[in-house]
């Protein structure tokens, strides 16, 4: 991941990919950017796009947003093919993910909490997330991580709330429990993901480490 956070603006770059024993369960990539500004401390996007490879196919989104009203321009696979639509009434305001984190790690490096909420829209499925905070707590090193030191635990709680697949089940109803531990890891940067835990399907309870970080241009 890339991100540059200023109090105006902000971007962020995701690459993601399967690997290990779950990449031989499931074989996945997806590169993932967002630009957008900041009204208040509430993200704004500008443009959303993602493209790779996900459930069997090739994936593609591109968003473009007009007074906080998304525009899908590309969804590939179309959304009918897999899902309920989500009513434009509700798009209205809604971010996408990227943004969501953008705002987590600008409001935390300037008040020391994470507590807000969010809706969020990725041009299939709509949800809201709640994050609040959880304190403080050290974080020892292990062999998955050499980071060590206090950091903020934010828990969040996701519930989806349109865009549900046309075979979903009851568990696609229930809340998605999880925690984030965020700390100032470089010079004059706010604070950065360190460690994440949530539950993740099949796979139960899953933990993702930051392995090393580095400032950017």
């Amino acid at each position: 991941a890339a991100v540059e956070i200023t109090r105006q603006h902000y971007a962020v770059d995701l690459d993601y990919r399967t690997s290990g024993l779950y990449g031989a369960l499931v074989r996945g990539r997806l590169h993932s950017t967002v630009q957008g500004s900041f009204i208040g401390d509430t993200p704004a996007p500008q443009r959303f796009f993602s493209d790779g490879w996900w459930h069997g196919g090739p994936r593609e989104t591109l968003i473009d947003y007009h007074h906080g009203r998304p525009d899908i321009r590309v969804l590939i696979p179309p959304n009918l093919a897999e899902r309920e639509p989500v009513p434009a009434a509700l798009q209205q305001g809604a971010a996408e993910p990227l943004s969501a984190v953008a705002m987590l790690v600008r409001r935390l490096g300037e008040t020391g909490r994470c507590d807000g909420a969010a809706r969020l829209f990725d041009g299939r499925r709509l949800s809201e997330v709640t994050v609040h905070t959880a304190g403080q707590q050290v974080l020892e090193t292990d062999g998955r991580s050499s980071f060590r030191g206090a950091a903020t635990r934010c828990d969040f709680v996701g519930v989806q709330l349109a865009g549900f697949m046309h075979e979903a089940d009851a568990s696609d109803h229930r809340p998605q429990y999880g925690s984030a531990w965020l700390a100032p890891i470089l010079p004059a940067s706010p604070p950065l993901p360190v460690r994440l835990s949530f539950h993740l399907g099949f796979l139960g309870d899953v933990t993702m480490y930051l392995t090393g970080a580095e400032a950017g241009e």
